[in-house]
């Protein structure tokens, strides 16, 4: 039985996953200097709370993109990637973090050498306390549920930009590259989403003739957009989605999405089709 929807093949290459896993530990080693200097001179504990998370993401994107270049397409190797240099990412931040706390009396090696020597300096530090928050200095077993927070926030947050966006993702296994989105189209009509998107499992592209360009007033709409091979004709993929814009009591706008297909695969053919008749629909809505 024919595949509907685009799966990874779950394939690698034991030289890339050698040169992105290098290329992922400096990275994680740059990312966690960084974050030691806030860590350090920050005196503010919510702006350490923003800069954990911002952390987290940045770090996890990078992930994603280093296994791309990598052209890993293996969501279960994204995950462990994930929480291995999270976890180096935490280690060498907290090592950093001791090496400039003590005003570089200490040799950075012996200090990323002795982890056990490490963690008696943190138990100790843990009882005097570093940080205030609202006049309250953070130590003990306060201080431990904070620390345990950030790690949380950073191991979970990089796992998941790691993979956030990797399972959208199409590789053409034929000419070993990543296929790109070559068309993209906002859509509206009145329609049963249900009943489009069993149609256009089942390749019947009727209900989209239904739909027509999005104006600009809309709150609702249709997003389509089609990913294709730059080098070939064989590996396409269709995806939709439906867009809400909403306003809150306080005027403010915040846009959901919600997956109605996500990479159905399509051969060139259909894509033709597919792109007619968006293309139709475009132009009925420019002409009125």
């Amino acid at each position: 039985m024919d595949e509907v929807y685009y799966k990874q093949s779950g394939k690698f290459t034991a030289g890339n996953l050698l040169g992105t896993f290098l290329f992922c530990v400096i990275v994680s080693v740059i990312f966690a200097f960084i974050y030691s200097l806030i860590n350090r001179y920050n005196p503010f504990a919510y702006v350490q709370v923003i800069a954990t998370v911002i952390f987290a993401i940045l770090l996890g994107i990078m992930n994603a993109q280093i296994l791309e270049i990598g052209k890993v397409r293996n969501i279960s190797i994204n995950v462990i990637y994930g929480l291995i240099m999270s976890l180096i990412a935490l280690y060498f931040s907290w090592t950093f973090w001791l090496f400039e706390i003590f005003n570089y009396k200490y040799e950075l090696l012996r200090i990323v050498t002795s982890p056990l020597i490490d963690w008696q300096v943190i138990t100790d530090i843990s009882k005097v306390g570093t940080k205030t928050f609202r006049g309250t200095e953070l130590k003990g077993t306060t201080l431990w549920g904070v620390w345990f927070i950030e790690a949380s926030i950073i191991v979970i947050g990089v796992i998941y930009y790691s993979v956030k966006d990797q399972s959208c993702k199409v590789f053409c296994e034929n000419c070993a590259t990543w296929c790109k989105i070559a068309k993209g189209f906002d859509l509206v009509g009145q329609i049963e989403l249900d009943s489009l998107k069993r149609a256009t499992e089942a390749k019947n592209f009727s209900y989209l003739e239904k739909l027509s360009l999005k104006p600009n007033q809309v709150n609702s709409w249709l997003n389509l957009y089609i990913r294709k091979c730059p080098n070939c004709e064989n590996t396409n993929t269709l995806s939709i989605s439906e867009i809400n814009r909403e306003t809150n009591f306080q005027g403010k706008t915040s846009i959901k999405e919600k997956d109605l297909l996500i990479n159905l695969l399509v051969s060139s053919k259909e894509v033709s089709k597919i792109e007619e008749i968006c293309d139709k629909a475009q132009k009925y809505s420019n002409a009125n």
